[in-house]
């Protein structure tokens, strides 16, 4: 698999979240881990994955690319499930962004990257992100995580 190919629709992809009261990212409360939306905040508003396969399917590598400990869960999305998240005015893609020390990362993108008005833009981010954390939550209540996140 080529680092800068098309993200295919059937690719696994990492996304790292800090479970602890601080961050506010996820919460475990009776039993569940709910994550909140800002798990996926960037000030670029491209939150970034690893592509599983190009992380050698190893989460834990992916994490120690990340910078993260093992305080950080690992979920599991596909990449069709990202795509067909529905937003105002925008699709939803992934695609790949390998650096030098990660070929492995890509980034979640709403196409188009202009809007009329940054607070529009905001808005519709603020969305995306309600989007993954609802799906990221969701994802751990049926099939857990895939790398949990050490207590």
């Amino acid at each position: 698999m080529n680092d800068n190919g098309p993200v295919r629709n059937d690719e696994t992809l990492y996304r790292a979240v800090r479970v602890n009261v601080k961050s506010g990212e996820c919460i475990y409360k009776g039993g569940r881990y709910t994550v909140r939306s800002k798990a996926f905040l960037t000030t670029n508003q491209r939150p970034s994955v690893d592509r599983a396969e190009l992380s050698e399917n190893d989460p834990a590598l992916f994490l120690s690319r990340s910078g993260l400990d093992r305080k950080s869960g690992v979920v599991s999305f596909v990449a069709s499930s990202i795509r067909g998240i529905q937003l105002d005015d925008h699709t939803v893609d992934v695609k790949p962004a390998p650096c030098p020390h990660n070929p492995a990362h890509a980034q979640i993108v709403m196409e188009p990257d202009r809007c009329v008005s940054e607070s529009k833009r905001a808005r519709v981010f603020r969305s995306l992100r309600k989007a993954l954390a609802k799906l990221a939550t969701k994802i751990i209540a049926e099939n857990d995580w895939t790398l949990e996140p050490q207590k």
